[in-house]
C-alpha cells in the first residue's frame, strides 16, 4: 500500500463537526480499502471565490494509505460526496 496526502474543503457546516467528518472519511476511505494515519483540521478559513454556492469552508489534510490502482475509485467517491467542495490526492514520496 502507498501513502497519499489528501486535501480536502468541507462545507462550513461539515467542517465544524469533527467528529462527524471523520467518520464520513472513514467510511470513504474504507470502501476503497484504505487505511486513515493521519489527521489535521484548519480552522474556517474565507474562500477566495465560491464554490458550490459556498464562501467559506474548512481545509483537511490528511494522510492515508491505500493500493495505488483504487485511487480513481476514490477520486470517484470524493465527487459524489455533497459536503466536500473540493479535494487533492497527492502521492507521498
Amino acid at each position: 500500500m502507498k501513502q497519499y496526502e489528501i486535501a480536502l474543503i468541507l462545507t462550513e457546516e461539515l467542517g465544524s463537526k469533527e467528529a462527524e467528518f471523520k467518520k464520513l472519511l472513514t467510511e470513504i476511505l474504507s470502501k476503497v480499502n484504505g487505511k486513515l494515519t493521519k489527521i489535521e483540521l484548519s480552522s474556517k478559513k474565507e474562500l477566495a471565490y465560491k464554490i458550490k454556492k459556498q464562501k467559506r469552508g474548512y481545509l483537511v489534510v490528511l494522510t492515508a494509505e491505500l493500493a495505488g490502482d483504487l485511487v480513481k475509485e476514490l477520486e470517484r467517491l470524493l465527487k459524489l460526496e455533497t459536503k466536500i467542495l473540493r479535494y487533492l490526492i497527492i502521492k507521498k514520496e
